[in-house]
């Protein structure tokens, strides 16, 4: 029987020793040890590599500390190819789900998982069969239709004013249109909200439009979307 090493790394300590002493029960797996994602990325990786050779799974709690995660994230995913992310006690209407994903992390556990069921999870994710639940496969699959867009408007040559757009001030935007505040394409994109002023205020400067709702509209009529009821202004508010 082959046995899964594994790492725990998270904000609160207490809980990533925990979930070892769990896994140290377990036949199957052995816990290499716990590292903290307290402090900057470098610091983070740091503590890490000590865990890492080795390694099968890395199990990082993210609570409260979504940035830092998802920077340990690329840091693993750079530097240990072979080994699988999983993420903990995600809740499957967090945006922030979508994000790891994209990451290339190999599954997640659900904040309301008991310790039985993250363990079968977490096997199966070693085995290459994650669970992923229906709300995250229809942001999934929203997810793609919005990148299949994404790359319509960047080879749109009717529009020189999307074209300038960065990637990210795609997605800012895309997010827009949604209706998703600053705070929410935030945590959705795990940046800072002053970050995202900055993308919209330089959206707005290079769609030569006045506010969000513009922009919004300026989007649309390039999706061949009617503007005439108005219904572009759905859900999408000026913010500061």
């Amino acid at each position: 029987m082959s046995v899964i090493r594994i790492a725990t790394v998270g904000l609160m300590r207490l809980n990533c020793l925990l979930f070892g002493l769990m896994i140290a029960r377990e036949a199957d797996m052995q816990h290499l040890g716990s590292g903290s994602l307290e402090g900057d990325i470098q610091s983070v990786a740091q503590r890490f590599t000590s865990l890492g050779p080795g390694c099968d799974l890395v199990l990082i709690e993210p609570y409260q500390a979504e940035v830092q995660a998802l920077k340990l994230v690329q840091v693993i995913r750079a530097t240990y190819p072979k080994i699988k992310v999983v993420m903990l006690g995600l809740s499957p209407q967090d945006c922030t789900v979508l994000t790891f994903l994209e990451q290339g992390v190999a599954g997640y556990t659900l904040e309301h998982d008991s310790i039985s069921t993250s363990l079968a999870k977490i096997r199966a994710i070693y085995q290459g069969q994650p669970e992923i639940c229906p709300v995250v496969i229809a942001k999934v699959l929203a997810r793609l239709a919005e990148l299949a867009q994404a790359r319509v408007y960047k080879a749109m040559p009717t529009s020189p004013a999307l074209s300038e757009l960065t990637s990210r001030e795609r997605e800012v935007l895309l997010l827009l249109r949604e209706g998703y505040s600053n705070r929410a394409i935030a945590k959705a994109l795990i940046i800072e909200v002053g970050t995202v002023k900055n993308h919209v205020h330089n959206i707005l400067q290079k769609l030569n439009v006045g506010n969000r709702r513009e922009a919004v509209r300026f989007l649309r009529l390039f999706e061949n979307e009617s503007t005439a009821s108005g219904t572009v202004d759905s859900g999408v508010d000026d913010e500061d």
